[in-house]
């Protein structure tokens, strides 16, 4: 596992776990909410996934169109 990919699976139990208290806060004063709603917590998921899948394909993309002997290269 890259480390990338660490940081996006902890960020998916860092987030899960902080939309969850909220929610829980959010659903005590509003009516008919809960703090385990399960569309909005895959949808939470969902946006930190592909805003990781951007973080790491972006760099690698560009990272490849390198030359490895220009890359390599000590300046």
């Amino acid at each position: 596992m890259s480390m990338g990919q660490r940081l996006a699976v902890a960020g998916i139990v860092v987030g899960l776990a902080i939309a969850y208290a909220v929610g829980r806060i959010v659903a005590a004063s509003v009516y008919g909410m809960r703090a385990d709603d399960p569309v909005i917590l895959a949808g939470a998921t969902a946006v930190v996934c592909a805003v990781t899948v951007l973080a790491i394909a972006i760099p690698a993309r560009r990272a490849s169109r390198l030359s490895p002997s220009i890359a390599l290269r000590s300046k």
